[in-house]
């Protein structure tokens, strides 16, 4: 499958223009995750981010669940809702990256539909 790439300046630019524009619950999330990511480092080398010190950072910005049983659902729905306003504003060039977050908590790029398809073809072999 071909690697996108995209760089701390790519992060940080979405993040000036998502500071504007997002929900208060969703950019908590958005800076959290930033927060993670240090000056030099390569962000497409970046190891999965825990779950647990997210919602410690963001315990500390005063969200959190209602019950501690449903922390990780909840913490996977705000991601949703992230990502949802992230898609959003690719369409207005707020995301000229096309960043969103993955399942890992890392910022990952969107493949386009066509780059995906020819990731996914597989040649056929010949029968003999």
């Amino acid at each position: 499958m071909p690697k996108k790439t995209f760089s701390l300046k790519d992060i940080q630019l979405l993040a000036d223009y998502y500071s504007q524009l997002g929900a208060p619950e969703t950019w908590a999330l958005f800076q959290t995750i930033h927060s993670f990511y240090t000056p030099g480092q390569n962000p497409n080398d970046r190891e999965p981010i825990d779950t647990l010190e997210i919602l410690k950072a963001l315990e500390k910005l005063g969200l959190s669940p209602e019950t501690q049983e449903h922390s990780l659902t909840w913490l996977s729905s705000l991601r949703k809702k992230l990502n949802l306003e992230l898609f959003n504003i690719i369409s207005v060039q707020g995301n000229p990256a096309e960043l969103i977050i993955g399942v890992d908590y890392k910022f990952i790029q969107i493949l386009k539909s066509s780059e995906l398809q020819r990731a996914t073809i597989i040649p056929r072999q010949k029968m003999i």
